[in-house]
């Protein structure tokens, strides 16, 4: 598919379609981990990104003049997946949380209970898309 660059406000959430598409991309990625060995060779660029198989074959996904840039994309093949699991963990928390919001906003005689709980219920609902 072509590339396509989202920008995002502050106030945006990812959806479970967003979420879902950058999953894809990771699995249709090729496998991990990727590596950059020619930043242990000679520390000179081009730093290339490369992946190999069970058999030992390498080969060269990507070539970058920053180490910094090199690194990020190494590491990326193992990073996001790893994001993605927290990103759904913790909306899973959230979820689970809410019901315990949602009574406390109807305690009565406590001071700010409700003011305190109903914008916290409308983050958690923002952020796990109202689940």
């Amino acid at each position: 598919g072509a590339w396509r660059t989202t920008r995002w406000r502050s106030e945006d959430r990812m959806t479970d379609a967003e979420i879902k598409a950058i999953e894809d991309r990771c699995e249709a990625a090729t496998k991990g981990p990727w590596i950059t060995p020619g930043l242990d060779l000679t520390g000179q660029p081009p730093f290339g990104v490369c992946a190999s198989d069970e058999l030992g074959s390498m080969w060269t996904l990507s070539e970058t003049y920053d180490f910094a840039d090199a690194a990020l994309i190494a590491h990326s093949r193992e990073d996001i997946p790893l994001l993605l699991r927290e990103l759904r963990a913790a909306r899973t928390l959230l979820a689970r949380c809410r019901p315990y919001v949602e009574e406390a906003a109807t305690w009565g005689g406590m001071r700010d209970t409700e003011s305190t709980a109903r914008p916290l219920l409308a983050e958690i609902d923002r952020a796990t898309g109202g689940k």
